[in-house]
């Protein structure tokens, strides 16, 4: 089959399978934008207890009917409803037009990822502890202790 060489600029939906062209039809980009960047629009306090599950945008003949469902961990749930016509503003904001006017909000239990540094924290352990220093001299309980003192910390 022939195929004609491309030359300068091409259209992106041009180039893309009919599969990917539906989907992203249908979805769109800014859902994706928008979890990319969530952190940024909602902030600190609230990224990582929440959750933007859909992203439903209206019409483009019905102006500002879009809708954000999101999912809120039960112990932030009061302060994100309280913050919520802000957070419209700040997502309006950061696409540069107004996408939403309504967030629907969603309670769930959202398991947060601990992140223990536990090399740190051995080190930190190690290095305040005038007890460690004596072990030195009684190599299996120094062993024993590590070992209890590497469960507690992963636990």
């Amino acid at each position: 089959m022939f195929q004609k060489k491309l030359k300068g600029p091409q259209i992106l939906s041009n180039l893309l399978p009919e599969e990917a062209k539906k989907i992203l039809k249908s979805r769109g980009f800014s859902e994706l934008e928008l979890l990319a960047n969530w952190e940024r629009i909602v902030g600190k306090k609230f990224a990582k207890l929440t959750i933007p599950l859909r992203l439903k945008i209206g019409k483009s003949s019905e102006k500002n009917n879009g809708k954000l469902i999101v999912k809120v961990d039960r112990s932030v749930a009061f302060a994100f409803e309280h913050e919520r016509e802000k957070i419209i503003k700040k997502i309006n904001l950061f696409f540069g037009y107004e996408v939403i006017n309504k967030v629907e909000i969603i309670q769930a239990s959202i398991k947060v990822k601990k992140t223990i540094k536990i090399n740190k924290l051995e080190s930190d352990i190690k290095s305040q502890s005038k007890n460690y220093d004596e072990l030195k001299k009684y190599p299996d309980l120094r062993r024993n202790f590590e070992k209890i003192a590497s469960k507690i910390l992963k636990s």
